[in-house]
């Protein structure tokens, strides 16, 4: 939105994220950068985990990235903190289908 200066961006940003997940990994709000922990869930035969992150485009005119990254590691039970079982994964979660067009309608209003 026109005229929404960073730190309001910031604000509606970090309180919708943290809306769907639990725990930031990291939060700049100077740098504008954010970046969840890994969520996960287990299924019969695999393991999918997956993160948000979120960094400042441009200021002027105020714009983000989001990138949503999903991998998988072809078993089930694998701990969500041991990276070299998990290979990328072209899917999200269903739970977050809906979740960038509420931000930006969000960020927009």
């Amino acid at each position: 939105k026109e005229g929404r200066t960073k730190e309001e961006a910031w604000k509606i940003i970090v309180a919708t994220v943290l809306g769907k997940f639990d725990v930031l990994e990291m939060n700049d709000e100077k740098s504008g950068y954010l970046r969840t922990s890994w969520i996960g869930v287990t299924f019969k035969a695999n393991t999918v985990r997956m993160r948000v992150i979120i960094k400042l485009s441009t200021e002027d005119p105020l714009s983000y990235k989001i990138k949503f990254v999903s991998e998988y590691s072809g078993r089930a039970g694998t701990p969500f903190s041991a990276d070299e079982q998990f290979a990328p994964f072209g899917r999200m979660l269903k739970k977050y289908d809906g979740f960038l067009e509420e931000l930006t309608t969000k960020l927009k209003n």
